[in-house]
């Protein structure tokens, strides 16, 4: 089936100082628009950033479709709205793809939770491409890269908003 979005994401960040972007572009192949999101974020992984980047991807695609209705939601359901999603992060994708590859979700429940709620109504096929592979993949980079880095900046100007941050975050050695 032709899939009626296609999302390209991407997650920056280095787990060693905890700073991380992500960006995602999400093309709508019946109307032809590109959306886009974005998020920075400190104290977290890249890992986190990537699915993150995913899971802003498909709030777009659910509140293009409008699906928070009940009428809706029964609809979508039954038929599930076919995305395509690329990324570069192969140990992400295998994990998604859990019938397939055997991968088990294990960490990060909260974001996993996610997920579910999205493949209640979404027919997701996630699939992996080599970094900057593909044009808008390589823009979500770029994008994600340059939140990690205002976020980076931000913390550098003001300290003090670093302080709390997500309990799942530990500084790596």
């Amino acid at each position: 089936m032709k899939p009626r979005f296609i999302m390209y994401t991407d997650g920056s960040g280095r787990d060693i100082d905890g700073y991380g972007g992500c960006s995602v572009f999400v093309q709508d192949t019946m109307t032809r628009k590109l959306h886009r999101g974005f998020l920075a974020m400190n104290q977290t992984r890249v890992s986190r950033m990537e699915m993150q980047a995913g899971l802003i991807g498909l709030r777009i695609i659910a509140d293009i479709m409008d699906v928070v209705k009940p009428s809706r939601v029964k609809l979508y359901t039954e038929i599930g709205i076919p995305v395509l999603w690329y990324s570069d992060r192969e140990d992400m994708t295998r994990s998604i793809r859990t019938e397939e590859t055997g991968y088990k979700r294990r960490k990060n429940g909260d974001l996993w939770a996610s997920l579910e709620y999205f493949e209640q109504f979404l027919d997701i096929d996630v699939r992996h491409v080599t970094r900057n592979t593909l044009p808008h993949q390589a823009l979500a980079d770029r994008v994600a890269g340059r939140m990690r880095e205002l976020i980076k900046a931000y913390v550098k100007k003001y300290p003090e908003s670093d302080e709390s941050g997500p309990a799942h975050y530990k500084p790596k050695k």
